[in-house]
């Protein structure tokens, strides 16, 4: 009977090591089965879950996902026109101050370089304004006394072609609810200016074409692909009426007081005016 029962606890440990052995190979298999099915150890991927999510997760996760940015240049210039209408300021000091009032035709060669021709129209009515330094002298003149002839130059239009550069492109929120875009730009060029002019004697005026040089620079805003708001300054530098100087060149004055001066040079005679406009510019 003993031999019996050693017997029967022997078999006993034995089935239950088969069946331990059984459930171990089961268990090995399904796990390398899944491994196989998930790519292998060496995919990248081993520690991402199976089923419909997986490709998600991986555009997810991955550096190389596709990630929607802002162009780098929403509005484009090359190859368009534009026409647009502008108004400003500028001052002739010390007698007058001016609102010209004019229009501009522009063609962009390229996204940064352009052509534009503008001109401006100064000669008339509210458009010519007195200071009141010329207040005060008219209040205040004697006799005889006439502005015109004693003054400076009078401006009554200018047109200039200028070649305009737009290096720098922007965009900055509008109150965290529009995107707005503009780019900076730079303009130099030449023209003419139409002035009345004092003759040599100040005893009457003349009107003058005269050429200048015109440079500057502004911000265009653009509203829409076809509507620019436009923001510049420009200056422009032109021969002025004939003057005269000491030998040492020290005050400039309209006649010869006595002996000692003569006429100025190209240089002293010099003109310059600082002119800010603002206008709108359709483009196509």
């Amino acid at each position: 009977m003993k031999t019996l029962d050693v017997n029967q606890t022997t078999g006993s440990r034995w089935k239950r090591r088969v069946l331990a052995l059984a459930v171990a190979l089961l268990t090995l298999g399904v796990s390398a089965s899944a491994f196989a099915q998930n790519g292998g150890g060496d995919s990248g991927d081993q520690n991402l879950p199976g089923g419909p999510l997986e490709e998600e997760l991986s555009d997810y996760w991955s550096v190389d996902r596709d990630v929607a940015v802002i162009q780098e240049k929403l509005y484009r210039r090359k190859g368009r026109f534009g026409i647009g209408l502008h108004a400003g300021f500028f001052s002739s000091e010390p007698f007058y101050w001016y609102i010209p009032v004019g229009a501009r035709f522009d063609y962009y060669f390229t996204d940064y370089l352009g052509l534009t021709i503008e001109g401006s129209f100064t000669g008339a009515g509210f458009l010519q304004q007195q200071t009141d330094l010329t207040n005060f002298i008219e209040t205040n003149k004697s006799s005889g006394f006439n502005l015109d002839t004693v003054g400076m130059d009078q401006y009554n239009w200018r047109a200039n072609a200028m070649v305009t550069w737009h290096p720098l492109y922007g965009k900055f929120s509008l109150l965290q609810r529009k995107l707005s875009h503009f780019d900076i730009n730079l303009a130099a060029g030449f023209g003419a200016v139409s002035v009345t002019r004092p003759n040599e004697a100040r005893q009457a005026t003349n009107d003058k074409i005269v050429p200048e040089l015109a440079f500057g620079g502004g911000i265009d805003f653009f509203v829409s692909n076809h509507v620019l708001i436009r923001l510049n300054a420009r200056g422009y530098l032109y021969p002025g009426a004939a003057n005269y100087v000491t030998n040492e060149g020290d005050r400039t004055v309209s006649q010869p007081t006595d002996e000692g001066w003569e006429e100025a040079n190209f240089f002293q005679s010099l003109e310059f005016n600082a002119e800010f406009l603002a206008g709108v510019t359709y483009m196509f």
